[in-house]
């Protein structure tokens, strides 16, 4: 009966640094009020940083949707809403609903690929990689789980682009392969990968070979 008093309940615990409660009545705000988008991603990025990653998700939608009034697998308009698809595509891929993370990893993709569609985009490629070669790693399995193999192999190829690392390369290209049931493929891969007698990915690629050998 008192939902108009919530943000500034919400507002009250922020500053007071009492960070749970702040969390606790920003999830019950986001049904029946508008709050400030900035907050929210502020308070979802505590929840994040705690893990807990579906709370933090409901906030950073919430935040998405009181910046564009849609869905965050829709395509953004600046570089921050950029940098919110990533974090909410890393949180749905967090909680395995890697459908969700790939939809919107898509549209990250998009962006980087044609960032002269949105405002403010002249910094956009070192604003949202970041690191190039992990973040093209983390859209690529997001992919993978997904069941989007193109895509995730185009990714971990894209991600090699900067980190020069023919080896690892082989054993990201072997996993989309056994996914796939090209087991011929993967093994191939594989093999590439322990001829150069690599480290780097410790005894994952023993694990995958001993599965695509069975």
């Amino acid at each position: 009966a008192a939902a108009k008093l919530l943000p500034e309940i919400v507002f009250l615990a922020h500053n007071l640094h009492r960070r749970e409660e702040a969390a606790r009545y920003a999830l019950l705000a986001a049904e029946r009020v508008e709050l400030d988008p900035l907050l929210l991603r502020q308070l979802a990025l505590q929840l994040d940083e705690r893990e807990q990653w579906r709370r933090a998700l409901r906030l950073y939608e919430k935040a998405w949707q009181g910046r564009n009034g849609s869905s965050p697998d829709q395509p953004a308009t600046t570089s921050g809403d950029v940098l919110l698809q990533m974090e909410i595509g890393r949180l749905y891929f967090l909680v395995e609903d890697y459908a969700r993370s790939a939809a919107v990893f898509a549209r990250v993709r998009e962006t980087l690929e044609h960032p002269e569609r949105i405002s403010q985009n002249e910094s956009l490629q070192k604003l949202v990689l970041g690191q190039p070669d992990r973040t093209y790693r983390i859209l690529a399995e997001a992919f993978l789980q997904a069941g989007r193999f193109d895509d995730a192999a185009a990714l971990f190829r894209k991600a090699q682009e900067t980190a020069k690392n023919a080896p690892q390369l082989a054993f990201q290209l072997a996993r989309v392969a056994a996914k796939r049931g090209r087991h011929d493929d993967a093994l191939r891969q594989l093999d590439s990968y322990l001829q150069a007698h690599a480290t780097s990915e410790g005894g994952a690629p023993y694990a995958l070979l001993r599965e695509e050998l069975q």
